[in-house]
């Protein structure tokens, strides 16, 4: 069967066991069964095979009466008329109870039958098996049996239909067998057989009334006793006595209406969990979805499967991804069957910093896993245990019930991660006995990485300026050619700003082909992690862009009011995001202007685009319509003093005329100069250079090894990517040759990005480095 196939009963008895032992199917099934033909045949048969089986069982009572001569014994029972007539011929006794009960019980048949299809019809099969269960349970037998104990059976049933064929039955039979009133016992039976499930067929509608204080208290009783199905409940335990509950064998996979949690199943079922996450994490599922009223076991469950995994896949960031939104306000606004269900408030919660730090120590040890460099990666690592401690200190402040099985999980981390560390820390010294190689080739600078991350002093005053004293705020754009630092200083932002400032960073790059209404939910997403430290509850994002936006913004808003300090939100990549919006122009427009709008209206929040591209030159729709008073922060190369920085880093000794040849020929590129660097240091570690002097040669060396390779990650971008989708490279070539470029646009657009410089009436290429590739692999 299909996960989101309605399973259907296979007949009269299956309905009865979904209504007593599984609702949530019956009402799934329910659901779908539409208009009052369908309805009325849903409905027909059971109630004709109910008439059939009370008129068969109270014939057989009419028997049991006659054979037992139970007038004869219990005259005061039994109608003055009948005793008075009695004999002990037992078929002329069998006439005349039937006569003179016949009307009795074919009116309550046919009440129950009519009634009970009558009001099934009315309110549909959907609402009368939902409601049916809960009125007729709660009303119909507390004040059925409340009335039958204080006023006989037959009155009380005329009060209080049963739930259902189990209840009537055993009620009509005690009942009858305590007082002797066997002739009521037996159209008791008959009433309550029938009409007891019509009614619960229908909407349970009973009639009870309360005549004294005697009454109310056993109604209140029974209602807590039926209501609950303690009678099951004390079988559960007493046959947990006899064989030990585990996932596979346990009173949950047959019985969904189990209120309370069985004594000691939660302890032994962790246990196992712990050991079998994956069959475990199969089985909290199911109580997920078919066992709401155990919500909190299927969490204790879940929580403690997860631990489990984290013991199987220590040291690996993958196995932090799966820990789930677990907090108050989430719960509290779920769906249920059951409306009040206290399972759910008895869930034991997180504190408020444990998932955080999850998310924390998981990118910890992401870098770890991604780092290439062996320094690089010893100090990744050192950070991703210091964040593995604090995680494991805060696992011991959990609720005990699931937090020590991830205290056990975490010690095991600890060990690895220290054992991890030493194992880097021996091949550190023997990779690069001369000098760390901290120089990346192209990835994206991060905090711990500060040495690298030079200049840019100029655009922190700037933009910290702009936005202090602005009344209305205008739309940033960090723009700069592709490999010059523009990821690396939004990561930076949070150290270079000052304590006025958060700043969120959201690369779009990292959710391709999201459609925008999921893309801002993943965006309000980050900024609210980002800004409280704990997860966001869910936006209702519609299909409509400019309704999605409203809602996004209305949240965003709200958050930034409650901080004092102001809110940055920095997208990376912003190409991506026009992308989306060029798939329907129309709403796109709208888009924009609504967020021009919405941005000059306030200086909270402050949008910053980082990009390659310029805002004008992205079209349908095009972003400099709305955002002329767009403020550009320009990301360029290192000047001389930080380019020299940069080269001196680790501590070589490079020659004045290097140094200088180095700058010249990259002209300060920082992505180019970094992978050279990188080289050279490479080199001078093999070969174990205890002068750590440089040399041209090493420089020369280091040039064919970072640069002078077809896909050298920097100038391939400016050549098959830039030049390509602009069609710049025929402009290219004739600079290369010397020849005075023919298409002025071509020439502009190269000028404008800084590619290209003029020089005693020519047009040359800026990087020297960038022409000797080229020469080397694209122009003849």
């Amino acid at each position: 069967m299909e996960e989101n196939e309605v399973q259907k009963p296979r007949g009269t008895g299956e309905v009865l066991w979904w209504l007593v032992f599984e609702p949530l199917l019956l009402r799934a099934y329910s659901d779908t069964i539409k208009g009052w033909q369908n309805r009325l045949r849903a409905m027909l048969m059971p109630l004709l095979r109910m008439a059939v089986l009370s008129s068969l069982i109270y014939g057989l009572l009419l028997m049991v009466i006659c054979g037992l001569d139970l007038p004869h014994y219990f005259p005061n029972t039994f109608n003055p008329d009948i005793t008075e007539v009695w004999s002990t011929h037992f078929t002329k006794n069998l006439i005349l109870l039937f006569r003179s009960s016949i009307w009795r019980f074919l009116s309550g048949l046919a009440f129950g039958l009519a009634y009970g299809l009558a009001g099934s019809l009315a309110i549909g099969l959907a609402f009368g098996l939902a409601i049916g269960l809960a009125g007729s349970l709660v009303i119909g037998l507390a004040g059925g049996l409340a009335a039958t104990l204080g006023f006989g059976l037959v009155r009380g049933l005329l009060f209080g239909f049963t739930l259902s064929l189990t209840f009537g039955l055993a009620l009509s039979l005690a009942g009858g067998l305590a007082f002797g009133w066997a002739l009521d016992l037996a159209f008791g039976l008959v009433f309550g057989l029938a009409g007891g499930l019509a009614a619960t067929l229908g909407f349970g509608l009973v009639y009870s009334l309360v005549y004294s204080l005697v009454v109310g208290l056993a109604s209140l009783i029974t209602c807590l006793i039926f209501y609950y199905r303690i009678y099951l409940y004390l079988y559960y335990i007493f046959l947990g006595l006899f064989k030990e509950y585990t996932i596979s064998f346990n009173p949950h996979h047959w019985d969904g209406v189990i209120f309370f949690s069985l004594p000691s199943i939660q302890s032994s079922f962790q246990k196992e969990v712990y050991d079998t996450p994956k069959k475990a994490l199969q089985f909290s599922q199911f109580l997920f979805k078919q066992r709401p009223l155990q919500e909190k076991l299927a969490w204790l469950i879940r929580l403690a499967a997860i631990a489990g995994q984290w013991r199987q896949q220590r040291g690996e960031s993958d196995a932090f991804k799966n820990f789930p939104t677990l907090d108050r306000e989430t719960l509290w606004h779920q769906d249920k069957f059951w409306p009040i269900n206290l399972s759910r408030l008895l869930i034991p919660l997180p504190t408020t910093e444990w998932q955080p730090q999850i998310e924390t120590t998981r990118l910890a040890l992401l870098d770890v896993e991604q780092e290439t460099n062996i320094r690089r990666k010893v100090a990744y690592c050192k950070t991703y245990r210091e964040e593995l401690n604090k995680l494991y200190d805060l696992a011991l402040q959990q609720p005990r019930i699931w937090g020590e099985y991830f205290v056990k999980a975490l010690e095991l981390w600890q060990k690895s991660a220290t054992e991890k560390l030493r194992e880097l820390e021996l091949e550190a010294e023997a990779e690069e006995p001369i000098a760390p190689n901290i120089y990346r080739g192209g990835e994206k600078l991060k905090p711990e990485d500060g040495g690298l991350f030079l200049g840019r002093e100029d655009l922190r005053d700037a933009f910290k300026n702009r936005v202090l004293t602005a009344s209305q705020m205008p739309l940033f754009f960090i723009q700069g050619q592709r490999r010059v630092g523009k990821s690396s200083l939004i990561a930076f932002l949070p150290r270079i700003l000052d304590r006025k400032f958060q700043v969120v960073a959201f690369d779009m790059q990292e959710h391709p082909g999201l459609p925008l209404p999921d893309l801002l939910q993943k965006l309000w997403q980050r900024i609210h992690e980002g800004i409280l430290r704990k997860a966001a509850p869910s936006l209702e994002m519609p299909e409509a862009w400019l309704a999605a936006w409203q809602i996004f913004r209305e949240a965003l808003d709200a958050l930034a009011q409650e901080q004092e300090t102001r809110l940055v939100i920095a997208i990376d990549e912003y190409e991506v995001l026009h992308q989306i919006l060029q798939t329907r122009p129309e709403e796109a427009a709208q888009l924009l202007g609504a967020i021009r709008a919405w941005s000059q209206s306030q200086n909270k929040v402050v949008l910053l685009f980082a990009g390659a591209d310029f805002l004008s030159e992205l079209r349908s729709p095009n972003w400099s319509e709305y955002f002329v008073q767009a403020e550009r922060l320009l990301v360029d190369y290192l000047n001389r003093t930080d380019s020299f920085k940069l080269i001196n880093l680790v501590g070589l000794k490079y020659p004045e005329e290097l140094l200088e040849k180095m700058y010249q020929e990259t002209q300060g590129h920082p992505c180019l100069l970094q992978k050279i660097c990188r080289e050279i240091v490479t080199i001078v570690n093999k070969q174990g250079r205890e002068s750590r002097a440089v040399s041209e040669a090493d420089y020369q060396a280091a040039l064919k090894q970072a640069l002078l390779m077809p896909d050298d990650g920097v100038v391939n971008l400016f050549w098959n990517q830039f030049c390509e989708n602009r069609g710049l490279k025929p402009t290219v070539r004739q600079i290369l040759n010397g020849e005075q470029p023919s298409d002025e646009r071509a020439i502009l657009v190269l000028e404008d990005h800084q590619f290209i410089v003029a020089e005693e009436g020519k047009w040359r290429l800026r990087v020297p480095l960038f022409e000797l590739w080229l020469r080397r692999y694209q122009v003849t």
